[in-house]
């Protein structure tokens, strides 16, 4: 057997690439380059007479031909054409390896041949093995934390059309939702209606707003589980980002966990209604006892009190009888005379320790009659005010209130002469709207953090259950002013309490606010802000102006948020309607108008603020603080509006003395809104908008809407 004579040239058989030749006719093999028979093993003269097939037996007869059909016709030295395939290359020990070969038509010598390179793929194969096991323990890790995280893991995807879908769900899915993953992702609606209807606008509200925001979607809901028959508390919480190119525009994912929250719930709403009980209880207790205390300075007050007197009565008669030469038994008489004198007046101090007397004169009275006895027994100075709007308060406290209250300011009282080192107090009792605050401030040495802490301090405590009981707050606070007193100490941080009548305040929060707006992500978003903030609570909410003035009126709240434009009623003529209805209640107008166009007429209809929704992110906060404290909210801005209305030369502008209609008329006729569209939107006829067009025309010497339009834009009425 010879070996196979050499045909290729001197540089192919260097290359480091295996390079064969093939008889195009036979498939047998011509020649081979030094890397291709040291990779297959076979000795020179074994390779004599094998034919493609042996060294690869995946190119049999039939592939070889597909191979040189897709190659076309001999080319002659046209080596343009090519085909490359995968395949396995075997040994001469019979292990295999992976190669790509790439197949060309040549001639040497006038006979046809096939130049086949190979490439070794082992490294690459070897390296893709790698990665694809560092993927597969990447997943593996993955999956193993999922399954392990109590709850769900899930990405929700919401595209701009509104559809949506779950990409991923984690087998947490059938025991959190009672639902398998793969039912879920094909019906993706299916956790909408697991929810219970009356949570579904939270949970759709939320959606909305963490998509417009890209905020992160926390909600908290019911669900129903049917396999159960039973309702669960879940908690959502998921970050949203946009969506890959491939998603569409405007496409929405969130990554998230769902849990069940149910036993937490539960166990929430019993340690609340515990705290209620508790509250309850504690009240009638404080109840009982005062009531005990009234009967019994009663009973010292009359019997004992009266037998006293009698006592006292008979011994001056007895008195008045003795002989004169018998000095002692006047003596003894004179000193039982003053025996039931200091017992009489130990009688009356412990009666009115237990209820004072001047409680039924009012809690004025009583407060101040306990001011002066505080001065009188403790020499520390104490200034008693009132303003007279609190006597008007004092026929909605009932008798145990009023009783409440005093023992709190008692109390008070003694926490000063024994703690503060204070030479002068100062008490103020105010009426603030619907509640009553009473602020006592000392220039003592104040009270420490730790100081509120220790096991027995039960004074704070005691009075801290009793304003809850009320239904009120018991707060410290810095006192204002701060500085040093005379005596050297800085001034002690003052006990307020704020006392409400019942039924308008909950233990829970101290302002009521009530939100009117057409926008639902607006309500949303304002929910958030008050949200976070300890002292206030969202009453009550409303979407056009007619719900607002209806649902109002049961949210007994303190402060309204009420926007100007609104779909069926103006904001001005709302607020008027309410005003009406409610005199103290302050309401802050919220409007995306700048405030020189709405403002001072609104604060004329009887607002108690003006807050564009540009600024209230900022500013709403202490917005409601201060209108909830009856005082008016000014910005800068519209500060100087006012100013310059009071100047001594100013004059009204033209569209000052249109009426509210008229000049929302105005305004949406320079919007470049038509007469009709007018009327569509403010629920009126197209004849009475005309009507509007007329007026407002002749008041402001206008003929035209053009001359309208230009009005408003000089004078900034419109954007």
């Amino acid at each position: 057997m010879t070996a196979i004579e050499p045909l290729l040239a001197g540089p192919m058989h260097a290359a480091p690439a295996e390079i064969l030749l093939i008889d195009a006719a036979t498939f047998a093999l011509v020649d081979l380059n030094a890397t291709a028979r040291a990779n297959l093993g076979y000795a020179a003269e074994v390779l004599t007479g094998m034919r493609a097939f042996d060294i690869a037996p995946a190119l049999d007869d039939g592939a070889m031909g597909s191979l040189l059909d897709s190659l076309g016709e001999d080319l002659g030295d046209d080596m343009a054409k090519q085909c490359c395939v995968r395949t396995e290359l075997r040994r001469a020990d019979g292990s295999s390896y992976p190669a790509r070969l790439t197949f060309l038509r040549t001639r040497r010598d006038g006979r046809a041949l096939l130049l086949v390179i190979g490439d070794d793929l082992s490294p690459e194969l070897a390296a893709s093995n790698t990665l694809a096991h560092a993927l597969a323990m990447s997943e593996a890790r993955f999956n193993a934390i999922v399954n392990h995280t109590p709850g769900l893991v899930y990405q929700f995807l919401l595209a701009a059309d509104g559809r949506h879908a779950f990409p991923y769900l984690s087998e947490g899915c059938a025991p959190l939702l009672g639902v398998q993953p793969a039912q879920l992702q094909q019906d993706p609606d299916l956790f909408l209606r697991l929810i219970l209807p009356e949570d579904r606008k939270g949970y759709l509200e939320a959606m909305a707003v963490s998509k417009i925001s890209l905020s992160s979607w926390n909600w908290e809901g019911r669900i129903w589980i049917d396999a159960w028959k039973d309702v669960k508390w879940i908690n959502l919480r998921a970050t949203p980002h946009a969506a890959g190119a491939g998603a569409g525009l405007g496409t929405v994912e969130w990554d998230g966990i769902m849990t069940n929250i149910t036993d937490s719930k539960i166990e929430q709403q019993d340690a609340l209604r515990s705290r209620a009980r508790l509250a309850e209880l504690t009240d009638h207790i404080e109840q009982v006892k005062e009531q005990e205390r009234a009967r019994i300075a009663r009973e010292i007050h009359d019997d004992l009190g009266g037998n006293l007197t009698a006592i006292k009565m008979a011994l001056s008669m007895l008195s008045s009888r003795l002989p004169p030469e018998q000095p002692s038994l006047v003596e003894k008489a004179a000193y039982l005379d003053d025996l039931v004198d200091r017992t009489i007046e130990a009688v009356h101090r412990i009666s009115l320790d237990l209820r004072p007397s001047t409680l039924d004169l009012g809690i004025v009275a009583a407060l101040e009659w306990q001011a002066r006895e505080f001065e009188k027994g403790s020499g520390v100075a104490c200034i008693f005010r009132s303003a007279e709007r609190a006597l008007d308060l004092e026929h909605e406290l009932d008798p145990d209130h009023a009783a409440a209250l005093f023992r709190i300011f008692q109390e008070a009282l003694t926490n000063v002469a024994k703690h503060a080192g204070a030479t002068r107090v100062t008490v103020t009792l105010r009426r603030q709207r619907q509640h009553l605050t009473l602020a006592i401030c000392d220039n003592g040495r104040g009270i420490a953090p730790a100081d509120r802490l220790k096991p027995a301090s039960f004074g704070l405590r005691g009075m801290s259950e009793r304003a809850r009981a009320l239904g009120g707050t018991l707060t410290l606070s810095a006192a204002p002013g701060g500085g040093r007193s005379r005596s050297g100490w800085r001034r002690r941080r003052p006990v307020v309490l704020s006392v409400y009548p019942q039924g308008t305040m909950t233990d829970k929060a101290t302002i009521r606010v009530f939100i009117a707006d057409d926008h639902a992500i607006v309500r949303e978003g304002l929910k958030q802000i008050l949200a976070e903030q300890r002292d206030i609570v969202v009453a009550g909410e409303a979407e056009n102006g007619l719900d607002a003035i209806k649902l109002f009126r049961k949210s007994r709240c303190h402060v309204m948020l009420l926007d100007i434009s609104m779909p069926d009623r103006n904001g001005i003529e709302v607020l008027k309607q309410i005003k009406q209805e409610r005199p103290d209640l302050a309401v802050l107008m919220l409007s995306m108008h700048r405030e020189d166009q709405y403002a001072i007429r609104a604060l004329k209809a009887g607002a108690a603020g003006y807050l564009t929704k540009q600024s209230a992110p900022r500013e709403l906060v202490t917005a409601i603080r201060q209108v909830a404290g009856g005082q008016k909210y000014v910005s800068a801005t519209l500060a100087q509006a006012l100013a310059s209305q009071v100047g001594a030369d100013h004059e009204g502008a033209p569209h000052d003395g249109l009426s509210d209609r008229e000049f929302q008329t105005l305004t949406m006729i320079a919007s470049g809104k038509t007469v009709s569209e007018i009327a569509r939107e403010l629920s009126l006829s197209v004849k009475t908008v005309s009507e509007y067009r007329a007026r407002l025309l002749a008041k402001m010497n206008l003929k035209t809407s053009a001359e309208l339009t230009h009005y408003a834009i000089r004078n900034q009425l419109v954007e």
